[in-house]
């Protein structure tokens, strides 16, 4: 564990660290010896490989893509705000341990609850897309060079205890099965880049909120757009596609998979996919763990439930 934070920011060194994982062949069944995966990792994955081939199949220069969420659909609670159930175990997010780490001009160590406090009236006043905005600007004069590296410690020391185990084994076989797995996250660009030390992504196919350079180089306080919240993940989604486009010329990208856990963050991004064309087949999106409730059926998207975390044996929040 990290001696430079504190007590109570730290999760129990008793939790496990890993869990078994699978890799697919190309009809999507698991290799002998290859380890357990959860029959809810093994559903999606077999379902979306079966559309991934369907379009490959109609058209072998595009790549199938699949876009996550990260807070709440990869990861239990929150990188940036943390997970504090009520009698559980849980963390101190990202935005608290950078502030103690004295690395924000706004907040000093100890100022925490007025962070939040301010968070909350800007949600209240504004909405949720403004006040994750607000909360990344925090880190505004901060190098963003040492808000990775905090990062990248504090996920592969414990963030990666609380990743969903059917998450993580979805989108391992996903990648390992050729589609194209990206995160598009309402977190800090520079706090949820750091789950590339625990997933089996590169940083450069995590997206979060980010903020502009001063002339000095460190983060100014102007947020590039789109803000990766609500409309704006759609925005972004589209943008990335492009990117990865003219990277790979001669190669299109297309969404076959969406799975977010918020209507109010991710229901725009999960009915884009679901309602944009598929050369052939039709794309799926995803809620998990009651995030759309009974709103979700007026949308093109179902529920499922991830509960358990690779750490941590949970079974209901």
């Amino acid at each position: 564990m990290n001696s430079k934070l504190p007590p109570e920011m730290l999760v129990p060194a008793s939790v496990a660290d890993s869990t078994p994982t699978a890799n697919l062949d190309a009809r999507g069944t698991s290799f002998a010896g290859a380890g357990t995966m959860t029959p809810t990792a093994r559903s999606i994955t077999q379902e979306v490989l079966a559309i991934a081939r369907q379009v490959q199949a109609s058209q072998p220069d595009v790549t199938p893509v699949a876009v996550w969420d990260f807070d709440g659909t990869l990861l239990r609670g929150d990188c940036s705000e943390g997970y504090r159930p009520t009698g559980e175990a849980g963390y101190a997010g990202l935005a608290e341990i950078a502030i103690y780490r004295k690395l924000s001009e706004r907040y000093h160590p100890g100022q925490m609850q007025h962070c939040w406090q301010e968070y909350r009236m800007v949600a209240a006043r504004h909405g949720k897309a403004a006040a994750h905005s607000f909360l990344v600007q925090a880190f505004a004069g901060a190098k963003e060079s040492e808000l990775l590296a905090l990062s990248r410690e504090y996920f592969e020391q414990t963030l990666g205890r609380w990743l969903f185990s059917d998450g993580v084994q979805t989108l391992r076989s996903l990648e390992s099965n050729g589609v194209r797995c990206v995160v598009i996250s309402a977190s800090a660009d520079f706090f949820v880049k750091g789950a590339a030390a625990v997933l089996p992504l590169a940083e450069c196919r995590i997206h979060g909120i980010r903020l502009g350079r001063r002339d000095d180089g460190r983060l100014s306080h102007d947020v590039v757009a789109p803000v990766t919240s609500g409309e704006g993940k759609v925005g972004r989604m589209w943008e990335v596609m492009k990117e990865m486009a003219a990277e790979e010329p001669g190669r299109s990208f297309l969404p076959v998979l969406a799975i977010g856990d918020s209507l109010e963050t991710d229901g725009a991004m999960l009915e884009a996919v679901a309602r944009n064309p598929l050369p052939v087949g039709t794309p799926l999106s995803l809620i998990v763990n009651g995030g759309g409730s009974a709103a979700s059926r007026g949308h093109r998207f179902r529920e499922i439930s991830f509960q358990t975390t690779l750490g941590l044996e949970l079974v209901k929040l």
